[in-house]
């Protein structure tokens, strides 16, 4: 297996990502009334700072690498995270990523809900809380929740969905995300990508006529590394029906998680477990 970052690594990164970073700061409401105007008006390094409230608003990062933060940025206090929402009123994914944006782009302390689909779109078949579509984000203290598809089709959808991607997702909160008629459904879900899934709490994902699905569900050559989540209450109607972690063609080290539910490998696999609870 080839080798992935070891924790501590993992925990230097996210903690540099603790401060403003240089670069100019581009507040929302007061700069701009909204997120995606400031997204717009950033350039690579700078950060986009936003008040508690509610923004109902589809996102896209449109390829650049800029710190999308709440409050919680400036002194850590988690109440921020709950107290700015993005709301996608279930129009599209909340947040996507799809332009070969790196490391460098990051997403920090908010409440994501209401992602959904695109409606009928065969071109862009994601779905969910944020979408990474070659694009490899840093995702940090996050609270996703409440997303749904609203069209039924070929299509694949997490909470957290990455293709292509190298994201690192950690510590975030993915709950009630729902489907049915599915191709893919999970709270983090991977396709071709090398994902750091680290100390993320993953509870009431599930839905009917799903393919495969998983809290966390890792297909097509994926390479995780998945430490120290706890996940529960994933349920679907297919084999096994109670997935904690699926993987399928694909590589990954499970290490020292909490999983209510079956740990599935199908297919060829290269996996790593231990010192896990199941």
């Amino acid at each position: 297996m080839k080798t992935l970052y070891k924790l501590s690594a993992i925990c230097a990164f996210v903690l540099s990502t603790s401060t403003l970073l240089p670069g100019t700061t581009i507040n929302i409401p007061t700069d701009y009334n909204s997120i995606q105007e400031g997204i717009d008006h950033a350039t690579n390094g700078d950060t986009v700072l936003v008040a508690p409230g509610r923004y109902v608003e589809n996102l896209n990062f449109k390829g650049k690498n800029i710190v999308l933060a709440s409050y919680f940025l400036k002194n850590k206090d988690e109440a921020f995270i709950k107290q700015t929402t993005i709301d996608g009123n279930f129009l599209a994914p909340v947040i996507t990523l799809e332009n070969g944006e790196t490391q460098s782009a990051r997403i920090i302390g908010f409440t994501i809900e209401g992602g959904a689909n695109i409606f009928d779109n065969t071109e862009f078949p994601y779905a969910g809380g944020i979408v990474c579509v070659g694009a490899s984000p840093v995702i940090w203290k996050n609270r996703i929740r409440n997303c749904q598809n609203t069209y039924f089709g070929y299509l694949e959808m997490g909470g957290i969905y990455c293709r292509n991607s190298n994201a690192m997702i950690t510590e975030n909160s993915i709950d009630s995300i729902q489907g049915a008629f599915l191709q893919q459904l999970g709270g983090i879900v991977s396709n071709q990508s090398n994902l750091q899934v680290n100390k993320n709490r993953i509870s009431k994902v599930g839905g009917g006529y799903i393919f495969n699905g998983a809290g966390i569900l890792a297909d097509s050559s994926s390479m995780l590394n998945i430490t120290f989540n706890v996940i529960d209450s994933c349920i679907f109607d297919d084999i096994p029906s109670t997935s904690a972690i699926k993987i399928l063609h694909s590589q990954a080290e499970i290490v020292n998680n909490t999983l209510v539910g079956e740990l599935a490998l199908e297919y060829e696999n290269q996996v790593t477990i231990k010192n896990n609870i199941i």
